[in-house]
């Protein structure tokens, strides 16, 4: 928790063992606030848009998702209110995040909690400016350095087949049919998970190969490959990401981005002119989302198409633009992601 102790210092120059401690307590409540048990995709999304908007701007954040934050630091420490403590407030909402990272993984094959938590913070503080604040700044950055970890760990580590176990069991002396069939039930289901689990990656990775070979976008119409540079690479991240049963890998970055040729940036305005009247083909399939609707910070490129504007603040390389529309895309597939 030495991480805290440094972070404090954004908003309290000189803090006391006592005050470094309850903001150590605190930011344990918050971090499990974020990742509480049960909470949906589109809860962790507008969690991770939340903790963007505190980066940026905290009078942006919802209301409801401040007063929580404020009231697991005031449980800690009583003399603690939101007027006049923007900037703790702030800091507070990283810091959680912060801790949500600080524990390993693990090896599960699934889609865990933390790993869209990790996913969506990463899309979302990875298209922000730096913060003028140098302390504040550093705060962000390791945010979003441990997110963009856990998620490519994730994306890795979830895509391991399984090892099918043996399936063995003794029968009763007097077996009946009601008791064998229980029997088999129970011995196979390690089994039928393992087999069922590695399908899914099989089929993953089968239809990722046919994709790749045609080389075709039903939504363009076109051939990726001859397609202007920033629109291949946006519309291959958004195709590919539909076929993912996890998070993106490098190697789906690798096969979005193989036709992309330099290093010319492009703001988003240049994104939606060149997409035309191809936008609504494209985007069809997310225009509905409520997690897009409701999460700008995190969708930053599909907020920009569905809504057609885009500002110029921010150029990205065709490149950066497909490896954000596949994160992007693949965040709102999550849930074709969680049974695996």
């Amino acid at each position: 928790m030495s991480d805290v102790a440094t972070f404090v210092r954004i908003f309290e120059p000189s803090p006391s063992d006592d005050f470094v401690a309850k903001r150590i307590k605190a930011a344990q409540e918050i971090s499990g606030r974020y990742l509480k048990k049960g909470a949906t995709i589109e809860t962790l999304i507008s969690t991770a848009d939340n903790i963007a908007a505190a980066a940026d701007d905290v009078a942006g954040v919802d209301s409801a998702f401040a007063d929580d934050v404020a009231k697991l630091i005031n449980a800690q420490s009583t003399s603690f209110v939101r007027e006049g403590h923007e900037q703790e407030l702030a800091a507070m909402m990283l810091i959680g995040a912060h801790q949500a990272f600080a524990t390993a993984r693990g090896a599960s094959r699934g889609l865990l909690t933390v790993d869209v938590l990790a996913g969506a913070l990463w899309s979302a503080l990875s298209y922000q400016a730096p913060n003028e604040n140098p302390k504040f700044e550093a705060l962000r950055a390791g945010v979003l350095e441990k997110a963009r970890r856990r998620a490519a760990d994730a994306a890795e580590v979830s895509r391991r087949r399984a090892v099918v176990p043996e399936v063995t069991f003794k029968l009763p002396e007097n077996p009946d049919h009601a008791a064998v069939a229980e029997l088999i039930k129970t011995a196979t289901h390690g089994a039928f998970l393992a087999l069922r689990d590695n399908a899914a990656l099989d089929r993953e990775e089968i239809n990722m190969l046919w994709w790749a070979m045609s080389d075709f976008s039903p939504s363009l119409n076109a051939t990726l490959s001859k397609s202007p540079e920033h629109t291949g690479a946006v519309v291959a991240g958004v195709e590919l990401a539909a076929l993912l049963k996890r998070l993106p890998a490098d190697a789906h970055r690798h096969l979005v981005v193989r036709h992309t040729k330099g290093t010319k940036r492009y703001a988003l305005s240049d994104v939606v002119e060149a997409l035309g009247e191809n936008r609504e083909a494209v985007m069809a399939p997310y225009t509905t989302k409520p997690a897009l609707q409701d999460s700008p910070y995190v969708f930053p490129l599909f907020t920009g198409l569905i809504n057609g504007a885009g500002d110029d603040d921010v150029k990205l390389t065709a490149a950066d633009w497909g490896a954000r529309a596949l994160l992007e895309a693949a965040l709102l597939n999550a849930h074709n992601m969680s049974a695996g």
